[in-house]
């Protein structure tokens, strides 16, 4: 007896390799913003990933547009490679939101904006500082004063003295003396100075605010 072949039939759905998400990724989702202080700009580096159906990865950073949701409390850069503060902010925050684009997909990171607390807390050793006897130091400020008024001297500042053979220009020294270390003032002692602050971040929806490590931590700026 011939024992009867069996078909099996089979169908397969082949769908193209979609993009599943977009991934912000940054080594540290916290900014302490000390430019506000220094004028410094303080910045933290982002890159931009896709992850596809498939798994796979790719740095897509370069061809992606990001724009931060409020400025006045953290930037991102045109290119998408970091966020940053340049001092002009008013505020921190817990959840200070980058939304990042690319294509039709969107993604969104979320940092902390540390703000500093004022007033700030400064410490000097010594509040006391007076004369060292016995000593005195050029007067720079004196002296670059005075050498801007020798170069503003002009045709304006000479004087017209007659000689047998006529009139002969004399410059007016108006008592400036040349040497600049003749003028000195007094020397006294110094004393370091250090500035602390707390850092703060508020969240906007409610309310809670949040320090740095602890609220009697102060750190040294």
């Amino acid at each position: 007896v011939q024992e009867e072949r069996k078909k099996i039939t089979a169908r397969l759905e082949i769908q193209k390799d979609d993009i599943q998400a977009v991934l912000p990724i940054s080594k540290n989702w916290e900014v302490i913003n000390t430019a506000v202080l220094t004028g410094r700009q303080v910045s933290q580096a982002m890159k931009v990933f896709i992850v596809s159906q498939a798994g796979k990865v790719a740095d897509v950073t370069l061809q992606s547009s990001c724009h931060s949701e409020d400025e006045s409390v953290l930037k991102v850069s045109s290119s998408c490679s970091s966020v940053y503060v340049d001092g002009s902010e008013i505020r921190g925050s817990w959840n200070a939101s980058v939304l990042v684009k690319y294509g039709t997909y969107t993604g969104l990171a979320r940092f902390t904006l540390w703000m500093p607390e004022f007033p700030l807390e400064v410490n000097v050793a010594d509040f006391r500082l007076s004369q060292v006897k016995g000593w005195r130091v050029p007067d720079e400020h004196f002296s670059r004063s005075t050498n801007k008024i020798k170069r503003s001297l002009g045709a304006d500042d000479r004087r017209w003295v007659g000689t047998g053979g006529g009139l002969v220009a004399e410059d007016v020294d108006n008592g400036v003396e040349d040497d600049k270390h003749s003028f000195c003032r007094l020397r006294y002692q110094q004393s370091p100075v250090e500035v602390f602050a707390r850092f703060l971040a508020a969240d906007h929806d409610s309310g809670r605010v949040s320090y740095l490590v602890s609220r009697r931590t102060w750190l040294r700026v």
